[in-house]
């Protein structure tokens, strides 16, 4: 057998300010080359535990150890020369150049060719120095902020990246970016990582294993398959919310190989089902089929009542969805469970043909104005429940009803707004805007929620007082 060797150790680590434990006997192994996710609600302890390993926080009691030695006999200056550290605002210094930004370890360890370093640096981060070595930070993008202060951390050449909320400030397509652009030199460079970070879908991506906090303390430690599969803290709703809407088969009444008529194919109202129903139809329509698409026919219950009077032939439609809101089912502990149990069910129920998932991924994004999440306060569902009194909600019947929708909500985070009234997608985002409502339900993907620039409350791993 051979043995790992760690490359960053939290023994027993305690942390106190004031009468607040933010660290309460903490222990955590990362193996080297490997990535460790720490997830939690805020105030959980990520932050203060990822900083105990640079000395950016100094623990009460218990043990930190970098690189097999305690990080109490090091000094602190070489520590965290020898530690990448990237976090959420970049932290460039905003009268320096981007390039002057990334050479600053290599400068400060006396290193002759720090601009050369720094250059490798920004090329393999896709910034070449030519283009962007110049310029000051306040000319970069975002994305190309966040680029330049994964390059800084490079540019020391760590063993060991920790990296606090990295990608927490980036939009949806910037990040998607940036993370395959660090999952892709991880891979190359075989570096130790310790993220943190609010996203669950995100840590499950890039991760290892993925430590879930809560009040200061790990309650799990496991690959994401294991913490899908067997949670064993209340991040369980939350992993129901991910299993239940990140398997995409379509539901389709069994067609003969021959047929003289056109296959109707339907959509859902919203962008994933209107790709995924023209992908189906483009589909049969190469292998000989004539097709008459009805597009956005309506919601869950809609579609699915004309698939069963035979009024059209086949639609998109989620596991979690089939399982849920049309079945009214409990999720069950797996993907692959779920799925069982509604094939089998349509198929004996109604004569349904539910094919196999297509691993088309989405999950509910709980969506708020930004100028009303930012005068309240709301970026967690936490958030939203403390305020939930003064909210009017704009939710969909599906969401309204279903287990993983409000009464997961109400269940899980005690969220109780002033009023729920029932939209249809096509008039939730417009309502919103107009300040009709506080808060809808959407779906992860929805382009409307960058159209409009409105906030997502961040699903948290786990909740408190659940």
């Amino acid at each position: 057998m051979v043995e790992t060797t760690a490359a960053l150790e939290a023994h027993d680590v305690s942390k106190r300010y004031g009468d607040v434990p933010a660290l309460a006997g903490v222990s955590l192994i990362v193996a080297t080359g490997s990535c460790v996710a720490l997830v939690g609600e805020s105030g959980s302890g990520k932050t203060t535990l990822l900083r105990c390993f640079n000395r950016m926080v100094e623990p009460d009691s218990g043990r930190v150890v970098v690189g097999g030695t305690d990080v109490s006999a090091r000094d602190t200056g070489e520590l965290r020369r020898s530690l990448g550290y990237v976090q959420q605002d970049a932290g460039l210094l905003p009268h320096w150049s981007v390039l002057r930004n990334v050479a600053m370890v290599p400068w400060l360890c006396g290193r002759t060719e720090a601009d050369a370093v720094a250059s490798r640096a920004l090329d393999m981060v896709g910034l070449p120095v030519e283009d962007f070595g110049d310029r000051w930070p306040r000319e970069l993008s975002g994305g190309e902020r966040q680029r330049a202060a994964f390059a800084r951390a490079l540019a020391g050449e760590p063993g060991t990246l920790l990296l606090d909320e990295p990608f927490g400030a980036l939009d949806a397509i910037t990040r998607v970016d940036v993370q395959r652009t660090f999952a892709r030199l991880r891979e190359e460079m075989r570096i130790t990582v310790l993220l943190v970070t609010h996203d669950l879908r995100e840590a499950f991506e890039l991760a290892d294993e993925v430590a879930v906090m809560r009040a200061g303390r790990i309650e799990q430690v496991a690959t994401p398959a294991e913490l899908r599969a067997t949670p064993a803290t209340r991040a369980r709703l939350v992993c129901t919310w991910l299993m239940a809407a990140s398997f995409f088969p379509g539901a389709v009444r069994a067609l003969g190989a021959q047929t003289d008529r056109s296959i109707v194919v339907a959509t859902k109202p919203f962008a994933e089902s209107f790709i995924l129903g023209e992908m189906f139809a483009q589909l049969l329509e190469a292998r000989g089929f004539a097709v008459e698409r009805r597009p956005g026919l309506g919601a869950t219950q809609i579609a699915f009542d004309a698939l069963r009077r035979g009024d059209i032939d086949v639609y998109p439609e989620y596991t979690g969805t089939g399982l849920l809101a049309i079945l009214g089912e409990n999720p069950p502990p797996t993907g692959e469970e779920a799925y069982r149990r509604v094939a089998e069910a349509f198929r004996a129920r109604w004569g349904v043909r539910w094919l196999p998932p297509l691993g088309f991924e989405n999950t509910y994004a709980i969506a708020v104005r930004s100028s009303t999440a930012d005068s309240l306060g709301l970026s967690t569902l936490s958030d939203l429940a403390r305020e939930g009194g003064v909210l009017i909600a704009g939710f969909s019947p599906d969401f309204i009803g279903r287990a993983d929708g409000l009464p997961g909500l109400r269940a899980e985070y005690g969220f109780e707004p002033r009023e729920v009234r029932a939209l249809l997608q096509a008039v939730k985002y417009q309502a919103l805007e107009a300040a009709e409502v506080d808060v809808i339900d959407g779906y992860g993907t929805d382009g409307q929620i960058a159209r409009y620039g409105f906030t997502v409350a961040q699903i948290e791993v786990p909740h408190p007082g659940n």
